[in-house]
């Protein structure tokens, strides 16, 4: 799994994710939410529907291509990078740059589907 509050450079301050620790009531609900959507098929279909907007969104593809560019750059060459450390390099470019509009449309996306079934 991934750290999506990993911290970078990169991140504008309105936007930078807050590491929470979540407490065990929490971290259950969470975890009844994630199987639920499993189970029903709706986590794949978010984030495919997800993943779709982003591409879509002309600004986000280019701000990755070129963080992708770069990291392979500082890194000596494709051959020299291995893609979990490409992943771990753009995990936190990408996450800052999503627009709010597809965070606050996924956000609510989730929740319906969590509250339908």
């Amino acid at each position: 799994p991934f750290d999506f509050a990993h911290s970078s450079e990169d991140m504008t301050e309105e936007r930078q994710p807050k590491r929470v620790k979540l407490c065990t009531a929490e971290l259950e609900q969470r975890n009844k939410m994630l199987q639920k959507l499993q189970e029903t098929g709706d986590f794949e279909r978010l984030r495919r529907s997800f993943y779709a907007q982003l591409v879509l969104q002309e600004t986000w593809r280019d701000e990755m291509k070129e963080s992708t560019r770069l990291a392979v750059k500082e890194s000596g060459g494709i051959m020299e990078i291995t893609m979990d450390e490409l992943v771990w390099k753009l995990l936190p470019t990408a996450k800052i740059n999503v627009p709010l509009s597809i965070e606050s449309d996924i956000k609510r996306e989730i929740r319906t589907a969590c509250n339908e079934k």
